[in-house]
């Protein structure tokens, strides 16, 4: 979890112009993104804890890739979005995201 974590801040902080290497940028973000990432923290390690953050993680992650216009980032929400339906990842309900454009039907 630690490493998704670290990845999406890392396009985040490519993104606001912050340094990205060793993450010495991260706390150069704005309260807004670091707001987006509050909930990426393992709180507990009972499984729901865990599922939490992860999920917290991947959306995240998928807003930063989407943020970037990675071109691989719809299709790997759309997978992600699959495996959720099949009951195997809490990614949440579906909603409304940034310039009113879905990807999986996730904010991310």
């Amino acid at each position: 979890m630690g490493a998704l974590r670290d990845h999406g801040l890392a396009l985040a902080c490519l993104r606001e112009g912050a340094l990205a290497v060793q993450a010495r940028g991260y706390d150069d973000l704005s309260a807004e993104t670091l707001a987006r990432f509050e909930d990426t923290h393992v709180g507990a390690l009972a499984p729901e804890g865990l599922r939490a953050a992860l999920a917290a993680s991947v959306v995240a992650l998928l807003h930063e890739g989407a943020e970037a216009g990675l071109p691989h980032a719809d299709a790997v929400a759309l997978r992600l979005a699959e495996f959720h339906w099949l009951g195997g990842f809490p990614l949440g309900k579906p909603r409304k995201i940034v310039a009113s454009r879905q990807i999986a039907g996730f904010q991310v």
